[in-house]
């Protein structure tokens, strides 16, 4: 355990921003060691009450952000690896005998980043899992992180959804304690930022530090981080964090409102699959012999995986560039085209990006039958996904969303909840993109390559998706032609600037004068039906313009004759005609 009253500060490292920078590295291996050891308590004795009650039974749970070493803490309490890498999106609950007492440890999904998400109100079902209720709600912070103002606004929020008295039962832990060995922590932590001044203060200044890579400092720290716990709950009564049963109420409330939501969803869904079978021909779509898809989406969302999926033994991954493979699946020829990720925050180099999607449709001419935007439900889908996404698809016209369809990956972590249930949790961003394509989506789970049963039934979804686009594939080029045209179609016809000119006006004025005076003359000379039956024709029919005929200025002055045999039309021989020298 870090004792902070036997260490000095090296003031070089306060003023070096970078002090620490090693997160990432630093803590796979924290994680890899602490499930690689075994930390036994048992034998190690009760420690003194000191005045301060113990507890047979010890409930926390552990929040923190990626890489936190939230896990591995969790792992170091109970002192085996039972905590692994996060593979699902709902709580991890592990219990153990450790210095005399019943420990049990909820671990919570991470938040992945904390900038521009929502908290996840499944908070109050995780904390309600550990009846009758947790004696702390731990926060694991990793020491070489800057805890930023976003991250703090988001703990702000999420603990807003268990109420005030939560933050009576607040403890932070910070990982990682090794980089400040031979420092003074409280000087450390004063340079961290004001953020995370705050957090202290909120939680009364408890703080505990772990190393979860020295096993010899295991047994030490965990007594320490159970004493005091046991000296929190001593201060309060009950001891435990007991949820306000207006929460659970109004939580309850919302998750039934959040059910209604997904079955109509559902069924609307369903309704327009229903209706798009109707108009195909013996109710099922044609299937495609040739198809052509395009995999569109960020870095990490599983774009890869699918082509792996789907050609196994074809696919050649390549990070930064568009690469194309052709397989057979269920007796048709597929083309997959696996595009570069784009990462959410990043503006720069957007022209690249964009020329890398026309670059992918060049490589399945003429145009693919469907794209495919596919999101990872390892993370939320945020606004900032949904601008970054827009960004990078500015480059095609519009008429794509008409063969996009969103592919889920990693429908595992659904772990038994519908993936429109799912929808509409996620929140507005990810239900924009849905009905941006038309409802279309699928999902992959994390299979077996190989896994043909989901990979036939995306394809006979796309079959589905042509057959009502009416067979047509995707082509840019021609999209924006037609859109241009048809724009510049309507440019003229909404024009309200729009004016005639004196002389066309004047033209249509005696076109119409003409028309108004051969009128009476048309109605009384109209031929009855036994006529039209004998001639055979009708008396005002359409005159011959063939090229054949030839006529002179009078001609046109006295006006065309009909083909009809009898003669002059019913409007008579100038009728219609306007002499343009009279304007």
């Amino acid at each position: 355990m870090i004792k902070s009253d036997n260490m000095s500060l090296d003031k070089n490292l306060t003023k070096d921003p970078g002090e620490v920078e090693h997160v990432s590295q630093e803590m796979q291996a924290e994680d890899t060691v602490a499930q690689n050891t075994e930390v036994d308590c048992e034998n190690h004795e009760k420690p003194s009450s000191g005045g301060v009650q113990c507890f047979p039974e010890l409930r926390m749970v552990l929040l923190g952000l990626h890489r936190s070493g939230k896990s591995s803490t969790g792992n170091t309490i109970l002192g085996s690896s039972k905590f692994g890498e996060w593979t699902v999106r709902t709580y991890q609950k592990e219990e153990a005998e450790v210095a005399g007492r019943r420990l049990v440890v909820i671990d919570t999904p991470p938040w992945l980043k904390a900038t521009g998400m929502s908290p996840d109100q499944n908070i109050v079902n995780w904390v309600c899992q550990c009846p009758p209720g947790p004696h702390a709600l731990i926060f694991v912070l990793n020491l070489s992180t800057q805890f930023t103002t976003a991250q703090w606004k988001f703990v702000q929020r999420y603990m807003e959804l268990l109420g005030e008295r939560a933050w009576n039962h607040a403890i932070v832990l910070f990982t990682g304690a090794d980089i400040i060995e031979g420092m003074s922590v409280t000087s450390y932590l004063r340079n961290k930022g004001p953020s995370l001044q705050n957090l202290l203060e909120k939680c009364g200044n408890r703080h505990f530090f772990f190393n979860n890579r020295n096993r010899s400092h295991s047994c030490t720290q965990v007594i320490d981080l159970i004493e005091g716990i046991e000296k929190l709950s001593s201060e309060h009564n009950p001891g435990f964090y007991k949820i306000d049963t207006t929460i659970t109420a109004a939580m309850e409330e919302n998750n039934q409102a959040l059910s209604v939501k997904a079955k109509k969803r559902y069924q609307k869904v369903a309704a327009k699959e229903r209706a798009r079978r109707v108009t195909f021909r013996e109710g099922k779509a044609h299937k495609l012999l040739d198809v052509r898809i395009v995999l569109l989406g960020e870095k990490w969302s599983g774009k890869t995986y699918v082509a792996k999926t789907m050609a196994p033994w074809y696919f050649r991954e390549e990070k930064t560039k568009c690469v194309a493979t052709k397989t057979v699946i269920d007796q048709r020829y597929v083309l997959i085209v696996d595009t570069p990720g784009w990462f959410t925050h990043a503006w720069r180099r957007l022209t690249e990006k964009q020329e890398t999607i026309t670059d992918a449709l060049s490589l399945c001419h003429p145009g693919p039958h469907a794209l495919l935007i596919v999101v990872s439900l390892k993370s939320n889908f945020t606004d900032n996904h949904r601008h970054t996404l827009e960004q990078n698809l500015a480059c095609l016209s519009d008429t794509m969303w008409r063969n996009a369809m969103v592919l889920f990956t990693f429908g595992e972590k659904l772990q038994g909840e519908t993936i429109e249930t799912h929808i509409e949790n996620e929140g507005e961003a990810l239900q924009w993109l849905v009905e941006k394509c038309d409802h279309r989506y699928h999902v992959f789970s994390d299979t077996p390559f190989n896994d043909f049963p989901q990979v036939k039934e995306l394809l006979g979804r796309i079959d589905e998706m042509v057959e009502a686009n009416s067979g047509q594939y995707f082509n840019n080029i021609i999209s924006q032609i037609h859109s241009e045209t048809s724009k510049s179609r309507n440019d003229l016809i909404d024009d309200e600037d729009f004016k005639y000119t004196p002389r066309e006006e004047k033209m249509m004025e005696m076109m119409m004068e003409k028309i108004l005076e051969r009128l009476p003359v048309f109605i009384k000379n109209y031929a009855p039906k036994e006529h039209l039956k004998d001639e055979g024709s009708y008396p005002h029919s359409r005159p011959d313009m063939s090229l054949e005929q030839s006529p002179s200025d009078d001609g046109i002055r006295e006006g065309r004759k009909g083909t009809n045999q009898s003669g002059d039309s019913a409007f008579g021989s100038d009728y219609l005609y306007v002499n343009i020298d009279d304007i």
